[in-house]
């Protein structure tokens, strides 16, 4: 009977914190984690900090990357979609948020980032009709 090893080499990266899903470590880690269905940037630089980014919205983390998590999911009635997610800035160690904007096909056809931190999200007619407005 013959015998065959396998081996098998996981290349597993460090996780620092439950539910992390990018990081940054240098003298200290900073990290994007999703923890009891909330987004949260973890600065360990002392005395260290954790900051609730949004609620975590599962069903479009396909739509993204896995280095980030999305925070928002807003409909229009003519079928666009419009995710918002947060990601961790590698050199600047802070959250930076991205909008994507996907057709009524399921297509991605715009992309880009926020400058500043989400408040409020609408979505309307922007020449007239109803619009919703969803704070966070």
């Amino acid at each position: 009977m013959k015998t065959a090893h396998i081996v098998f080499q996981l290349a597993a990266a460090s996780v620092i914190v439950p539910g992390q899903i990018d990081h940054e470590c240098r003298t200290f880690c900073t990290m994007l984690a999703v923890q009891d269905g909330a987004v949260k940037f973890i600065d360990q630089t002392p005395p260290g900090s954790s900051l609730n980014v949004g609620d975590y919205v599962s069903a479009d983390q396909p739509l993204i990357p896995l280095t980030e998590a999305p925070i928002r999911d807003l409909h229009s009635r003519r079928g666009w979609r419009v995710v918002v997610s947060a990601s961790l800035d590698h050199d600047e160690l802070v959250v930076r948020l991205r909008l994507r904007f996907f057709s009524p096909g399921g297509e991605l056809a715009q992309e880009g980032e926020l400058l500043s931190a989400l408040v409020s999200a609408q979505i309307g007619a922007p020449f007239g009709g109803k619009r919703t407005t969803k704070p966070c």
